[in-house]
């Protein structure tokens, strides 16, 4: 049962990856994986319910791929290190990057779900906390973690559409890899400014 369930949340997430969320339709994901609708049904009710096991897939991708920065000698290493591993896990599963980010987060979760989450959510929250201690204000720390999500969430956004490039009538950016790094920087130097001032 429990290999049958991470069999289809990962057949699901390589469907989604190929066809996106449109195409991630039961039938589809039960002819993917060589069974009938009905016996997908047994094991998830809903797409909502699978797409609900991807966000925390996703979440925890998210986070593994940040680990790295996690480990950076300095403030400034460590954040500027966990702007470009967000940026680049987007950049590399857009899919699981749309699935986490475009709905609320305890959207269609259980409880079980919910915890695991806010698990992967506290871990990510120890991290950057222990790097910046005298950031103790919890109001605080919310409009910074915030800011840095809105910042890298907005450029990401606009990366993901092609919105970035030379081609662009009204702001053409002839180098977006150039830009993007520069934005990354003054993200950057955003964050250190609050949590070391």
């Amino acid at each position: 049962e429990r290999d049958l369930r991470r069999k289809i949340v990962d057949v699901a997430t390589e469907l989604g990856s190929r066809t996106g969320e449109a195409g991630l339709t039961m039938r589809a994901l039960a002819g993917r994986l060589g069974i009938s609708a009905t016996a997908l049904y047994q094991h998830f009710d809903s797409k909502a319910a699978i797409l609900a096991e991807i966000r925390i897939d996703a979440a925890g991708r998210l986070l593994a791929s940040c680990r790295e920065a996690f480990a950076q000698p300095d403030a400034r290493t460590f954040v500027r290190a966990l702007c470009a591993h967000y940026v680049s896990f987007a950049r590399s599963e857009p899919f699981l990057y749309g699935v986490l980010t475009t709905r609320p987060a305890h959207d269609a979760l259980g409880p079980e779900q919910l915890q695991r989450y806010s698990q992967l959510a506290g871990d990510f929250q120890h991290a950057l906390w222990d790097r910046f201690p005298a950031v103790t204000d919890t109001g605080e720390r919310v409009a910074l973690l915030m800011d840095l999500y809105c910042q890298l969430h907005g450029l990401v956004a606009l990366v993901l559409t092609g919105t970035i490039g030379a081609q662009h009538p009204l702001v053409p950016i002839p180098e977006p890899e150039a830009f993007v790094g520069q934005y990354l920087d003054r993200v950057t130097d955003s964050v250190l400014a609050r949590s070391t001032g």
